[in-house]
């Protein structure tokens, strides 16, 4: 078997031509146009996710420019379920980028490692990414490329995206002369196939495909090739996520098919109605704390296919091992030498996962005002044991002609915080 020589290369040239700023310290992963390394910034001596693709892998000849203006757009993000951008930079060689290094998995390794989802736990995923995503769609921007493995979760069970706008900053059309697809063709909207332009219904589509995914344990739409696949997406209505799963809800199952529909304008408004539609509550957000038995370092191991090289075995409470992949999640897809497309695994196991217990918050101010915490408005004041996953948290408190009140929160499992007595201030006359 002739080994792909891209990967050594590429690290020789990302030490030689970053090496006054980053030291590699291991790879990560790699997908089908990026390659990703642990790394540490010498100046700050902290440790980062450097992602790098290859220029000579770039769509057309404007695409540093694209690179550059999404990876700024991304780097302005800042919500609390969104994985920050910190630094961005071209050379002759390649991209790169680096972001927050999230140590632990991806959702993907939490489908390969314990099975379908019960909806309840799936509701506890999707509330903080539905959050993020709605932030981000407020502000007109599309993440474009929703999937399991860009959807993170740290060793505290905190649930973050990455990589927003990086398919953008690649090309506008779904399929280029190199084959690989802007976007990833299992979990693409109709209109994207299509290279339409996007807007954040299209984010919804692909959430509610990864749902489908998080209760079936498989894609609702698969196939042995891209052109099947997308196909498929465009005119064949998917299969009912009851047909999978008998024992969920027909409301779950309605509103799967309604974010499913091939026609935008048909699914719901926003991402946060779906996951209302759902039973979930975005304004709450959630967690996910699993563990496998088997708590080996991945990046001992084959990057490539690295999920197919592990048994499935039961989540059990613990914490989340160092699954170092996920934050490898790939930008762009496209299939390789002797690849195939997602197929369904057989008869997979139905495995729920357990979560911690959230934290409450209570808050009232003088006077009333809107309470907001990681910029999604859950109501006036008084706001009485608002339910909210361990982490950091941001609260905002604010009433027009009065200057917001803004704190940083900490909450544990079990915690129960009261902030009673805040007094908002007019805003100082001119």
């Amino acid at each position: 078997m002739i080994e792909d020589p891209l990967p050594a290369a590429l690290e020789e040239a990302v030490r030689r031509e970053l090496g006054d700023q980053l030291r590699i310290e291991r790879l990560l992963g790699r997908g089908g146009m990026s390659i990703v390394y642990l790394a540490r910034e010498l100046e700050l001596n902290r440790l980062v996710a450097v992602k790098v693709l290859p220029i000579h892998l770039s769509m057309g000849p404007d695409a540093v420019e694209r690179f550059k203006r999404e990876a700024k757009i991304s780097a302005s993000l800042d919500h609390s379920h969104i994985v920050p951008v910190h630094r961005i930079g071209t050379t002759p060689t390649f991209l790169w980028y680096t972001m927050k290094w999230v140590k632990g998995g991806s959702v993907r390794d939490l489908l390969d490692r314990g099975g379908p989802m019960s909806v309840a736990d799936c509701l506890k995923l999707l509330e903080p990414v539905a959050a993020a995503l709605h932030y981000a769609h407020r502000r007109g921007i599309v993440h474009r490329d929703i999937k399991p493995a860009n959807i993170l979760i740290d060793d505290t069970g905190w649930v973050g995206i990455c990589d927003f706008g990086i398919a953008k900053a690649f090309g506008t059309t779904p399929l280029t002369h190199t084959g690989a697809a802007i976007g990833t063709p299992g979990y693409m909207a109709p209109e994207q196939c299509y290279g339409k332009a996007l807007d954040g219904r299209a984010d919804q589509y692909s959430l509610a495909i990864l749902t489908y995914e998080c209760l079936a344990g498989k894609v609702p739409f698969t196939g042995d090739s891209i052109g099947e696949i997308v196909r498929k997406h465009c005119m064949e209505p998917p299969p009912r996520i009851t047909d999978a799963r008998p024992d969920v809800p027909g409301t779950v199952a309605d509103a799967l098919d309604r974010s499913l529909s091939k026609r935008p304008e048909e699914r719901f408004e926003t991402v946060l109605d779906f996951v209302r539609a759902l039973g979930g509550d975005p304004t709450r957000g959630g967690t996910i704390v699993a563990a496998a038995e088997d708590t080996r370092d991945l990046a001992s191991l084959p990057t490539e296919r690295l999920a197919a090289a592990r048994p499935r075995r039961p989540l059990i409470w613990a914490a989340l091992a160092v699954l170092t992949l996920a934050i490898g999640g790939v930008a762009l897809w496209s299939l390789g030498p002797g690849e195939t497309a997602p197929a369904a695994p057989a008869n997979p196991p139905v495995a729920p996962v357990r979560l911690p217990d959230p934290g409450r918050l209570s808050v009232n101010s003088t006077p009333w005002g809107e309470v907001f915490v990681d910029d999604t408005r859950v109501g006036q004041t008084p706001v009485m044991d608002l339910e909210l996953p361990p982490g950091q948290h941001r609260l905002r408190v604010e009433r027009p002609g009065f200057v917001p009140y803004e704190q940083s929160l900490e909450i544990s499992s079990g915690d129960r915080l009261r902030l009673v007595d805040i007094v908002l201030r007019p805003v100082p006359k001119p």
